[in-house]
């Protein structure tokens, strides 16, 4: 089981996510408690998913990545309706497995619209909800899209929650967090992952939800100057307060690591991990 938060403010969009993947037979078991969840497509949408880590022989973030790859520079327009059919196709493959292995979804964030004009994006594609948000009894032929469905709307932010399931209380110390944090002008999109993250090991101390988080930022302004200039950065976490896209990762045991960097689908269609720039780097 997976835990994801996503969140909208004015000038900056996160996702944080945990580490674990657990059996499905029986969640209790850890396959792994620091495998990458997060995949970034880009530079302008970033996307988490629960259920299924491996995907047509690839780890699923690779795996979406990879679908990334497909688009012609930043038309992202015809990513999400992509992945969509591509998920829809790759799981008609596993229609002779148990439920538990072939319920999914795919949390993605991003900007959409022209620039000057951006908006926060929230979708989701999964074949265990339908387009108005029912769980289903058994997984969906077609996995269905949904967008912009916040569990939580405020003036000054937006959040969501998938997979594992907090209670009301948990969710009212969260957002009320999050608006502490925001409050603190000083705070740079690194330090709020941070935050977030910390809070979220705090939270989540139930044995399918590990104590390993990956974070994204994706600042308006860097989405911006993607959409007018065509390239984009990646910095990690931790180092200085920055407008561009923003990765951290911490351990299971509580340290950071800034080194690694979710997969990402660039726009000259290729792969990339352990990088600090994607694309051509904006023109001064």
């Amino acid at each position: 089981m997976t835990f994801i938060i996503s969140l909208a403010t004015l000038d900056a969009i996160y996702q944080i996510s945990d580490r674990r993947i657990t059996n499905f037979d029986d969640p209790s078991v850890k396959l792994d408690d620091d495998q990458s969840k997060a995949a970034i497509v880009h530079g302008l949408v970033a996307l988490a998913y629960t259920g299924r880590s491996v995907i047509g022989g690839r780890p699923t973030d690779t795996w979406i990545a990879a679908v990334g790859t497909r688009l012609p520079n930043n038309d992202l327009e015809l990513f999400l309706p992509l992945l969509t059919c591509e998920a829809s196709r790759a799981f008609g493959a596993y229609r002779h497995l148990g439920l538990n292995e072939r319920f999914h979804t795919f949390v993605a964030i991003g900007w959409e619209g022209a620039a000057g004009h951006l908006v926060p994006m929230l979708y989701t594609i999964s074949n265990a909800v339908d387009a108005h948000g029912s769980p289903q009894r058994e997984p969906l032929e077609m996995f269905e899209g949904r967008a912009n469905h916040w569990d939580a709307v405020y003036g000054d932010f937006s959040v969501a929650y998938h997979g594992q399931a907090l209670g009301k209380a948990a969710r009212r110390d969260f957002e009320q967090f999050v608006r502490s944090v925001l409050r603190n002008s000083k705070q740079s999109h690194a330090s709020v992952i941070e935050s977030m993250g910390e809070c979220v090991r705090q939270m989540t101390i139930n044995p399918t939800v590990g104590p390993g988080i990956s974070g994204v930022c994706i600042p308006k302004a860097s989405a911006e100057r993607t959409l007018s200039e065509g390239g984009w950065h990646l910095r990690a976490g931790g180092l200085p307060a920055s407008e561009e896209v923003t990765y951290f990762h911490m351990r299971p045991d509580g340290t950071q690591m800034g080194i690694e960097s979710p997969v990402i689908a660039c726009t000259d269609g290729m792969l990339r991990r352990f990088m600090t720039v994607c694309g051509p780097p904006p023109t001064p």
